[in-house]
């Protein structure tokens, strides 16, 4: 199986704001013990850490701009590298830049590398948060350990199955247009708010709702010129496929917002009606489970230790007889991307 391991990061040369594709990570092949070593060994610092604040400031100067948000982490356990019982690190404000994001009150494991003489941190690093919801600590017990995680010998696949359900189908009927077609507009598009002056069956897209991450929003006039509000859940970025659930409301009106909320339409739905469910992948999902499988068939990135992401080949691969099916990676179709999977590794030789 090959696995990604080699970190390989590409920068543009930037002032200040950071440009949406200003970074872009590369990865190369490996097995999980080399990917998890060499991030080690390229890690100038490597600690867990709690963020204390994060605020603006003067800045690192080059690589990562000038007044950018800077994370005080308290430094709660050290893996590498000589620290304090602080350390201060760029934080992103979104939007395209390489920095990771960091939030106040959060612990995070951080992988850490010297840039001008100061530490940073960036998004294709293995820089990742660690919450009690999540199986991030596996990582943290080879870093005190010296152990590895465990190594799947074998894998087994889930065929999964449903009716699907997004904005993208929904809208199809509703407004009276195949999906694709020019009546999907950008939710601050000024084509929107003409279409809505003119009276034209339009809806403005899918949109993140930064306040609620979980959905995802979009307003229009369906075909008899109604003005409606949909709302995804959750949203197309789920990792599990045949799960999204698409519900509508009636508005008495659209109307154009006084301000640009981030994640928020232009357009806003005023006075909507009761909720009403228009689909639910759920109530028309199935999922099988195939015969294990030889990892020959995977390629994986493992960002995370017993959580990977993998394309499979779709010819199944049978394993040979009598080969060890223990530890097992088990994998679940990913939403939206076809032939990629996300997997974990389980200790037994069965799927859950």
């Amino acid at each position: 199986m090959r696995v990604s391991a080699l970190l390989f990061l590409t920068w543009m040369v930037v002032t200040w704001p950071v440009p949406a594709d200003a970074c872009s990570c590369i990865f190369g092949s490996g097995d999980l013990a080399t990917n998890l070593r060499e991030a080690l060994d390229s890690a100038d610092a490597v600690f867990h850490g709690r963020v204390v604040s994060v605020e603006r400031s003067g800045g690192f100067l080059g690589l990562f701009g000038r007044g950018s948000p800077e994370a005080t982490f308290e430094v709660i356990e050290r893996f590498k590298g000589s620290l304090g019982t602080k350390v201060v690190l760029p934080s992103s404000l979104g939007g395209g830049s390489c920095e990771s994001q960091f939030k106040t009150g959060d612990e995070y494991l951080v992988y850490a590398f010297m840039d001008e003489g100061h530490l940073v941190t960036t998004l294709c690093s293995r820089t990742r948060p660690i919450t009690p919801s999540t199986r991030r600590k596996v990582e943290l017990d080879w870093l005190r350990t010296g152990r590895l995680p465990l190594v799947p010998v074998a894998l087994q696949r889930e065929t999964v199955q449903c009716q699907t359900c997004n904005l993208d189908t929904v809208t199809s009927n509703l407004v009276g247009l195949p999906p694709g077609n020019t009546c999907n507009l950008g939710l601050q598009d000024p084509e929107a708010a003409i279409a809505l002056r003119e009276g034209r069956p339009f809806w403005t897209g899918g949109y993140y709702n930064w306040d609620d991450p979980t959905r995802m929003t979009a307003v229009g006039l369906s075909r008899e010129l109604r003005p409606f509000e949909l709302i995804q859940t959750p949203d197309a970025s789920t990792d599990e496929t045949c799960r999204q659930r698409v519900s509508l409301r009636w508005c008495e009106r659209l109307e154009a917002s006084s301000a640009k909320a981030r994640g928020q339409p232009e357009l806003r739905c005023i006075n909507p009606g009761p909720e009403q469910e228009v689909c639910d992948e759920t109530k028309s999902r199935t999922a099988v489970w195939g015969p294990k499988e030889s990892l020959q068939t995977a390629t994986c990135t493992w960002n995370t230790p017993d959580m990977p992401t993998c394309e499979l080949q779709k010819e199944l691969q049978p394993l040979a007889e009598k080969a060890p099916t223990s530890p097992l990676l088990v994998c679940s179709p990913a939403n939206g991307l076809l032939g990629t999977y996300r997997c974990r590794v389980v200790a037994g030789d069965a799927a859950p």
